[in-house]
């Protein structure tokens, strides 16, 4: 498997990590068909993004347009329950760091650690491999 295919892999993972936050983020907030509506927007965005990505004409430009997506998706989600976690009047620390861990586990830690991925295999530089 070519360095190109791992990296559209790893795209694609982050993306479905970061539209099924964004979409039980909201269902949580709002309502489910709320949620399922910004997770289809979401969907939208990043192929929209990929789209633009796969016609940029330098390397820089689509990191670029991996990178915009998936941090204006994840920073929106994590930046607001890490609010509302911390505004709980009466909450103890410990608390507010068990409630914030599933969070860190299971969205925050995945997605950095493909990041780093991805940004690693792009230093590496594209060879053809055999099929």
């Amino acid at each position: 498997m070519g360095v190109t295919r791992i990296r559209l892999l790893l795209v694609v993972t982050i993306a479905l990590l970061v539209v099924s936050e964004l979409g039980n983020w909201v269902a949580e907030a709002v309502d489910t068909s709320m949620g399922v509506v910004s997770g289809a927007v979401a969907a939208a965005l990043y192929a929209f993004c990929g789209y633009r990505a796969k016609t940029a004409s330098s390397e820089g430009a689509q990191a670029f347009w991996v990178w915009l997506p998936t941090g204006a998706l994840s920073l929106v989600p994590v930046a607001l329950r890490i609010w509302l976690v911390l505004d709980r009047p009466g909450a103890s620390g410990l608390e507010k760091t068990v409630a914030l861990l599933p969070m860190a586990v299971s969205f925050v830690l995945p997605v950095t650690l493909l990041l780093v991925v991805y940004g690693a295999l792009g230093a590496t530089p594209i060879r053809s491999s055999p099929p």
